[in-house]
């Protein structure tokens, strides 16, 4: 039986089954979050432009990023990190690395923003990562 991505690294034997269902459960988040980013979930989190950053620079980003969603396109992130858009209905279960490492960076330069604010702020916060 042919592995599906992660399977390797892990040793875990899936049924089609659970594969199946996985793959499900991922397009509806995949879905899910088009229609945010659509709607204008980056410009929210973007909204305070921190020192040094420039309010026109984060406009566009937010702007690029809810063209690319209307337009139904997600962000992969190749093991060598360059990064491609591929239209949500394309996806394959052997994208989900990509777009896991494609989230991950998202996520990362987000969270990054926000110790930043928080140290502007005077805020600490001492969170186990």
């Amino acid at each position: 039986m042919q592995k599906a991505p992660g399977e390797e690294e892990m040793g875990m034997e899936l049924s089609t089954a659970a594969r199946l269902e996985g793959w499900e459960t991922f397009m509806v988040g995949e879905r899910k979050a088009l229609v945010e980013r659509a709607n204008g979930r980056l410009a929210y989190a973007l909204r305070t432009a921190l020192p040094g950053e420039s309010r026109q620079e984060l406009n566009r980003l937010a702007e690029e990023d809810r063209r690319l969603a209307q337009a139904g396109l997600v962000s992969l992130v190749a093991d060598d990190g360059s990064i491609s858009h591929k239209h949500v209905d394309e996806l394959r279960p052997e994208d989900m690395p990509a777009r896991r490492r494609a989230e991950t960076a998202r996520f990362d330069w987000l969270m990054q923003r926000t110790d930043r604010r928080l140290q502007l702020l005077g805020v600490e916060l001492n969170l186990a990562r």
